[in-house]
């Protein structure tokens, strides 16, 4: 496969890749939108089941004002009331079912009504304080259970004297309450609190109404908690009997039951209710949008914290916007296809254009390239072959700056040998007069015992003083002749550091006698080492000439301090510091880099210190350093093992 080849399908991958993101993009955009215009259509068909329900509420309500207002109901209400607490309460006895049975000869032939055309499924007399069924007009069998933990409606309208309303599940049935206070006038006139009246409707009949003027469907649940904590036992285990619970839920009322109970088993209602969220529910006719939102009854909506009673499941025909939402994909897919194909039809006659230029630009540079190869490998050439003169410039220099240090030790060998060979002069010239006088004396015959004692005498002292002289001068002779052995040779032995700092300062002596400096050997006597001496002395002496030539001033004196001291793992720290001027920050860090000086118009050939770091670092396997500031001197510190065997070789330091 050739290159344009390569690139064609590259670039078509990346325009494939391109336009499934771009469908992705619009259908996610799609989805979005059809999941909020879904979500706007559910949450006003919530909106207008909340309006049902209040509006059904204050029927009832009005419907239980209705019947409370009529003064014969509460003229036997009060009977009724009266009647049960002078027989023990409760249900009451005689006298309370007598009232009881005349109340509800009264109200059954409206109640009958109140069924029939407005859907009323309970009106429900109740005795306060609390709640304390009276009379239950749709079941006066059942009366006298105090419903207090139950009927919070009664319970808060007998405790207020104020109407009340709400969805509440009773003993029997779950429903929609209109509660309203019934007041009558006793004997005297007083109008006097009875009880409450509660008319109550189920959902059905709401639910009649409201999906005659919306498109959405309806469906209630209660959860088995709220069920049992409400519902008598044996109505409850009815309930389960004729309606088993699906997904958990119970359903209380919808006008189409099965499928609502399909839409519960298939979606998750729950999490529906707690995010108000919206799905959709395919089916072989059509596509559905489902949502929820939590039922709170009449306790739940005073008391956040409870827990929701239920929930409303909501559905409409979503088959339309579907379709739309479909056609909008298939429409994106179509044009991507068709860009795509248009794409990849320019890309084809593009590329293979681009590819003929680049190929011939390739060729041009390449050329070029190459020419420019040819020329970097003859200046390679000659950059090797000025590297390597300047290697062999710097061994040059490096070997100058050593046979300067031996001229040093020659010329300091003739300075000290001077004066006991002077002496020893001197006094063989004085020994050689006094045997010259002696032997005259001895020849005239006119010697004496004074004269031969005072021969002896200076004879004596010419001889003494002339051991004493030569022997100075044979161990200077000795001695540099050692420093002359171990700065030309890389064995090692043993010597006293101290000692032998004296002697490389001795050797020194001509080319500092002249300058106003001090210098002073604190190394502690009896440091003993066992390493190289001659790099030991080349690094003394290009410290010492270093300092003398860089750190201070042609009018000013100073002091250079050479210290040591032993540390741990058997290693030596060699200090030497001067009180000078200092080294600049900015040029510390290149101090020990080959030819690197500051004095250069004055001989400076920058390879002093340069030699102080090889010797510490190769030859010694060491470390140095250097601490300085400006105008307080400075500080090399260097760090060597004591112990450094004959023959060991050269580490190499970068």
């Amino acid at each position: 496969m050739n290159r344009a080849s390569r690139a064609f399908l590259f670039i078509s991958a990346f325009v494939f890749i391109s336009d499934a993101v771009f469908v992705w993009i619009n259908y996610r955009s799609a989805q979005r939108a059809l999941n909020a215009s879904l979500k706007d259509e559910l949450q006003e068909s919530r909106a207008a089941f909340r309006l049902a329900l209040d509006s059904t509420m204050e029927n009832l309500a009005q419907t239980a004002a209705f019947v409370a207002g009529d003064p014969r109901v509460q003229h036997l209400f009060l009977e009724g009331k009266r009647a049960v607490e002078k027989e023990g309460g409760g249900g009451g006895g005689e006298a309370a079912a007598a009232a009881r049975d005349a109340l509800y000869r009264l109200v059954s032939p409206g109640w009958s009504r109140m069924t029939r055309d407005f859907g009323t499924r309970q009106l429900h007399f109740h005795l306060g304080p609390g709640s304390v069924s009276f009379l239950r007009v749709h079941k006066p069998s059942r009366f006298g259970d105090r419903m207090d933990q139950v009927r919070y409606t009664i319970v808060d309208a007998n405790a207020s004297q104020m109407p009340t309303r709400g969805f509440e599940t009773g003993r029997v049935y779950s429903g929609i309450r209109g509660v309203v206070p019934v007041f009558a006038e006793d004997e005297q006139g007083n109008r006097v609190h009875v009880g409450a009246l509660e008319a109550g409707s189920s959902f059905e009949n709401m639910l009649a109404t409201l999906e005659k003027r919306s498109d959405s469907r309806f469906a209630v649940f209660l959860t088995p908690e709220h069920l049992k904590a409400n519902v008598w036992p044996d109505f409850l285990e009815k309930m389960y009997r004729d309606s088993p619970p699906v997904g958990g839920l119970f359903l209380e009322s919808s006008l189409a039951p099965e499928l609502a109970k399909t839409l519960a088993k298939t979606v998750d209602p729950l999490a529906l209710a707690v995010n108000v969220g919206v799905t959709l529910f395919r089916q072989p006719d059509g596509v559905m949008s489902v949502g929820a939102f939590p039922l709170r009854d009449y306790r739940g909506g005073k008391i956040p914290r409870l827990a929701d009673a239920g929930l409303v499941l909501l559905w409409r025909d979503a088959t339309h916007e579907y379709a739309e939402f479909q056609g909008s994909v298939r429409t994106n897919i179509i044009y991507a296809v068709a860009a795509f194909l248009l794409l990849e039809v320019v890309l084809y006659y593009g590329v293979g254009y681009v590819t003929r230029r680049l190929e011939q630009e390739i060729q041009r540079r390449t050329h070029e390239v190459a020419e420019a190869n040819q020329q970097l490998s003859e200046r390679n050439l000659e950059l090797d072959r000025s590297v390597a003169l300047l290697k062999e410039t710097h061994q040059q220099l490096v070997e100058s700056e050593k046979l300067a240090s031996l001229g040093g030790l020659v010329a300091g060998v003739a300075h000290e040998i001077n004066t006991p060979v002077g002496s020893g002069v001197t006094a063989a010239s004085f020994l050689k007069d006094n045997v010259t006088e002696f032997r005259d004396r001895v020849s005239q015959g006119g010697l004496k015992k004074a004269d031969l004692e005072r021969f002896l005498e200076s004879a004596r002292q010419a001889s003494e003083i002339l051991m004493a002289n030569l022997t100075r001068a044979a161990d200077l002779v000795r001695s540099f002749k050692q420093m002359a052995v171990d700065q030309s040779s890389e064995q090692s032995r043993d010597f006293l550091l101290a000692q032998y700092v004296d002697e490389v300062l001795t050797t020194l002596q001509p080319r500092l006698k002249r300058l106003p400096h001090r210098i002073v050997n604190a190394i502690p006597e009896g440091l003993k080492m066992q390493s190289m001496p001659g790099a030991f002395s080349q690094i003394i002496t290009n410290l010492v000439m270093n300092a003398v030539t860089h750190a201070f001033t042609p009018e000013r004196s100073g002091q250079l301090i050479i210290s040591a001291a032993l540390l741990e793992g058997d290693r030596v720290r060699l200090v030497f510091e001067d009180d000078g001027k200092g080294i600049p920050a900015e040029i510390q860090s290149r101090i020990f880099e080959p030819f690197f000086t500051t004095n250069r118009e004055h001989g400076g050939s920058g390879l002093g210190l340069n030699i102080v770091y090889n010797l510490v670092s190769r030859r010694l396997n060491g470390s140095i350093s250097v601490q300085s500031t400006p105008g307080e001197g400075t500080r090399f510190v260097i760090d060597v093992p004591r112990e450094i065997r004959g023959g060991e070789p050269e580490r190499h330091v970068v």
